[in-house]
């Protein structure tokens, strides 16, 4: 069983992955096939990236308070979902509070905005979808052989 991913250590990991995880790999799918021209933002893997370190925090703590002191790799995947989807929609609803809606709009001769709802459903999916990605990347990490050196014989 590993330490590392209990306590401080582990909610640093979770951030890291999020943030490495939302900037890259769900900023760079909208940079390259939804907004390619930055119509809606112009900069989607920082964006989602900052996103995704404020969910990554928000999962870790969630998961610190709920799982008390369990590491991430004995935490179900079905549990990890949960919590996911949960801190998704309070990401959803921190864009809501700030605006997002209404900055995120399709400029068109008439300016449409993103409705809360979608907003927050979309983050919803996002979380669902990077809290099962994180708890599999914990069960494996937990799996792989140990990375400890024996000390040597005297």
């Amino acid at each position: 069983m590993t330490r590392w991913s209990r306590g401080f250590r582990g909610g640093l990991a979770l951030a890291a992955l999020w943030l490495f995880g939302w900037g890259v790999g769900f900023g760079g799918l909208m940079e390259a096939f939804v907004d390619p021209h930055g119509e809606l933002v112009d900069i989607w893997p920082a964006a989602l990236g900052f996103a995704g370190l404020l969910g990554g925090v928000i999962l870790a703590v969630l998961l610190r308070i709920s799982e008390r002191g369990r590491g991430y790799e004995e935490v179900a995947p079905a549990r990890f979902a949960v919590w996911g989807l949960i801190t998704g929609l309070i990401l959803g609803a921190l864009g809501v509070a700030i605006g997002l809606p209404n900055d995120i709009a399709i400029d068109t001769p008439v300016r449409k905005p993103i409705a809360p709802a979608a907003l927050m459903g979309i983050m919803a999916a996002l979380g669902l979808v990077a809290a099962i990605g994180s708890s599999i990347f914990f069960q494996l990490f937990a799996r792989s052989p140990s990375r400890s050196v024996p000390a040597q014989e005297r």
